[in-house]
């Protein structure tokens, strides 16, 4: 392995004085020493810039950029403007990652020519203990472009989805991010942006074990309920489901397509707790299912299965919505 090769770490930080430096020690004391740290303190309003600040002076292979609040993706955009590595890896300021994670992202990505190295995570409290002990799967080493949407299409394996969409368990080439941002003001911004990274790249290694610890914090904004949350995900779907029909990916694409109907019900139930900009994403939305389902019918690579199952959600949307949360029911019985 070479280890001249730079690789830049990108770090958003947002009043997680908390947490902050137990994730600084878990990049700094990465065996892959050849680190460019990028810190972008988002406006944070606790004692997260002390502690930047402290950290840039204790190494100096870390830089800092202090910033008025503008949200996550604007702020890792901030970092992919001036970074220098070879390679890029985003990390959450609430979290931390393994030791060797790194070191083995470069080397396997070097060993495969892939573009992509990646891993699995475990979920950790605030405590940073193991909430729920971590069982190997199956997991092919290298993937391909149809695998990767095979894996973020997993729904019955809602690790696997995960570890496809995120961000922060994966280590890039800097080609991938030439012309690629974060969509700034979007609450699902890695599940954005997946679609623009995947048109960069061939092949992606993957790593069958939890080198990240994902922390779940009772106040953070994936623990509750937000309209806003909802909306963009089905926009995430939408543009995903735009992808899967430009390159004729007909059954993932009637599966997104599926959950976009479910979830367009879901906000309108909320309707009237909408902002003026979500109500015209909504109305998007809306005007979006319409088009689908015109190119759905007209798709000759469709199966019955997916043809009938999406005309019942788009003719019988509650019918199709009341099945799928009895098939849900079942299924989580069955675990």
């Amino acid at each position: 392995m070479n280890k001249d090769k730079l690789v830049s770490v990108i770090m958003p930080i947002y009043n997680v004085g908390k947490f902050l430096e137990e994730c600084l020690e878990s990049v700094i004391h990465q065996t892959y020493q050849n680190l460019e740290i990028i810190l972008i303190d988002d406006g944070s309003k606790d004692n997260s810039p002390e502690i930047c600040d402290k950290y840039a002076k204790i190494d100096k292979r870390i830089k800092v950029i202090h910033q008025e609040n503008k949200g996550l993706s604007a702020a890792r955009n901030a970092g992919l403007d001036i970074f220098k590595g070879e390679y890029v890896y985003f990390i959450d300021s609430d979290d931390f990652v393994d030791s060797n994670a790194i070191s083995r992202c470069v080397e396997l990505i070097e060993k495969d020519n892939s573009d992509i190295a990646s891993f699995y995570f475990h979920y950790v409290d605030e405590d940073s203990k193991e909430i729920v002990p971590f069982v190997k799967k199956d997991i092919k080493p290298i993937w391909n472009v149809d695998d990767f949407w095979e894996n973020i299409s997993c729904f019955g394996d809602a690790e696997l989805t995960i570890a496809s969409v995120v961000v922060w368990n994966k280590l890039f080439k800097r080609e991938i991010f030439d012309n690629v941002r974060f969509e700034v003001g979007r609450i699902n911004e890695d599940s954005f942006i997946i679609p623009d990274i995947i048109r960069n790249v061939k092949t992606i290694s993957f790593i069958n074990e939890p080198l990240y610890s994902y922390r779940k914090r009772s106040n953070s904004i994936m623990s509750r309920y937000d309209i806003r949350r909802m909306v963009d995900s089905s926009l995430s779907l939408i543009k995903r489901c735009d992808y899967f029909n430009e390159f004729n990916y007909s059954h993932y694409f009637a599966g997104n397509y599926r959950t976009v109907i479910v979830d367009y019900y879901e906000i309108k139930k909320h309707h009237k707790e909408l902002s003026d900009s979500q109500k015209l994403d909504y109305l998007f939305i809306k005007r979006k299912i319409k088009e689908f389902y015109k190119l759905s019918k007209k798709d000759k690579n469709q199966t019955k299965k997916d043809k009938f199952l999406t005309f019942v959600s788009y003719r019988l949307p509650h019918l199709f919505i009341l099945s799928r949360k009895i098939k849900n029911k079942r299924n989580k019985r069955r675990k």
